[in-house]
């Protein structure tokens, strides 16, 4: 393993799926509400790296590649501006002894208008 170093506060007591949703709320407010950052990067490996592949408004399908750091630093005027929140749709675990792969659909408003759907894969580590 490249990095193992993680936070000791990665919700352990929590099943697989409550560590997406925990990730999504902390950077999904209302339109000129600051997200909470502190909270987005304590359910990451400082080494992650954050994909989006998603289908726009506009039907075109997009692939981003991200560290933490530079999402926020990419994101957060826009997040923050616009309202936007990512939506959790439903979410399917796979367990791989202690390591868990959760994969989530999800939609993204903003306000009433969907700008944004996607898939989310995410490895958690207990």
């Amino acid at each position: 393993m490249r990095n193992s170093v993680r936070p000791s506060h990665l919700f352990d007591h929590l099943p697989r799926s409550s560590v997406v949703d925990a990730s999504l709320e902390a950077r999904s407010d209302p339109a000129g509400k600051a997200r909470d950052w502190n909270r987005y990067r304590a359910h990451f490996d400082p080494a992650a790296q954050l994909v989006s592949a998603s289908v726009n408004a506009n039907g075109e399908t997009t692939v981003t590649r991200w560290s933490v750091n530079t999402y926020q630093r990419d994101n957060n005027e826009y997040l923050v501006k616009t309202g936007f929140e990512d939506r959790k749709l439903a979410c399917s675990p796979t367990r791989f002894g202690k390591v868990a792969v959760v994969r989530c659909g999800f939609d993204g408003p903003e306000g009433m208008k969907l700008v944004e759907r996607g898939v989310a894969n995410v490895s958690a580590l207990p």
